[in-house]
């Protein structure tokens, strides 16, 4: 088990290597995907879910839209394609 705030530099780094890691998904896990769409509302918190399915799968998530304001968050961002999670959409 892992214990990011005791553990030494080595540990810190495995840690976040293990926890934090997001990516794009391999082109044998798109054949096998077709992202769900993340229909809400604007203002609904859906940059938190967003961040919550990326952390949650280890999978970026992507938008219809290409904010460049949330690159550095999400770096999914304007990717509408089978290498995230789900797309992002509005009404």
């Amino acid at each position: 088990e892992c214990v990011c705030c005791d553990a030494n530099a080595e540990e810190r780094l495995r840690c976040f290597h293990q926890y934090h890691y997001r990516r794009f998904l391999t082109e044998q896990e798109q054949a096998e995907n077709f992202p769900p769409l993340l229909w809400t509302f604007p203002g609904a918190g859906n940059t938190w879910l967003r961040l919550l399915l990326d952390f949650a799968t280890g999978v970026y998530s992507g938008s219809i839209y290409g904010d460049p304001s949330l690159l550095n968050l999400l770096p999914g961002e304007g990717r509408c394609d089978r290498t995230v999670i789900a797309i992002k959409a509005h009404p």
